[in-house]
């Protein structure tokens, strides 16, 4: 019997594992706590800990790392791309979606319901799951769930304005399917798994050059 890879953890199986379907699955039905999750962190210094009440002190600027995520360009951004790819791909209306809370209920929905013809159907179904992975654990990096996150380094992609990111990178050793994409969550680039060893090299360079 011919045997090949599941198209979700690109290990050898006869067909796609029921297990990374149930998974995919869920970390989708799971962006919309994440995204509301981000928005209990965005205080400085506050990471699923009590928010201090009662204080005259004037409130400091939102934390980067979720307000990114929840701002335009970020996880509902990038899942709106992922529908309207999906929608062009079967020949359905594609739809604007504005950065909310409701709007994202409608995105996992749709993903939710395209997600069997995904897994058979769509080309680009490896990269989806890999993004799906990125922003899950860039969520949980941000509100302070690093248990199974590495920190990598800090993203050295340098702007049109000439200035280095800087935001923290993170990657599950433990992510199933294994990670093949590494995504800044606030600039957006992307280091495909050919591409780590680069990337390992500037981020060596980066900590040896602020240590000396």
């Amino acid at each position: 019997m011919t045997t090949s890879a599941c198209p979700l953890c690109r290990r050898t199986a006869d067909g796609v594992h029921d297990t990374c379907r149930e998974d995919l699955d869920e970390k989708i039905a799971d962006m919309p706590r994440l995204y509301d999750l981000l928005e209990t962190v965005l205080e400085p210094g506050i990471a699923l800990g009590a928010r201090v009440s009662g204080t005259r002190t004037p409130p400091l600027p939102a934390r980067l790392e979720p307000l990114s995520l929840r701002a335009p360009g970020g996880m509902i951004t990038i899942l709106a791309a992922w529908e309207n790819d999906w929608r062009r791909e079967r020949a359905l209306t594609e739809v604007a979606r504005v950065v909310n809370t409701t709007n994202l209920k409608k995105i996992t929905k749709f993903l939710r319901a395209h997600l069997d013809w995904a897994i058979t159907s769509y080309s680009q179904i490896a990269t989806f799951t890999d993004a799906i992975y990125a922003i899950t654990g860039n969520c949980n990096a941000a509100a302070g769930l690093h248990s199974d996150l590495i920190h990598i380094g800090d993203c050295p992609n340098t702007g049109e304005d000439g200035q280095t990111c800087g935001q923290a990178l993170y990657a599950d050793p433990h992510a199933t399917p294994p990670i093949t994409l590494i995504r800044c969550p606030a600039c957006h680039a992307e280091w495909l798994r050919d591409q780590w060893g680069i990337l390992g090299q500037i981020l060596d360079d980066n900590r040896k050059d602020h240590a000396a």
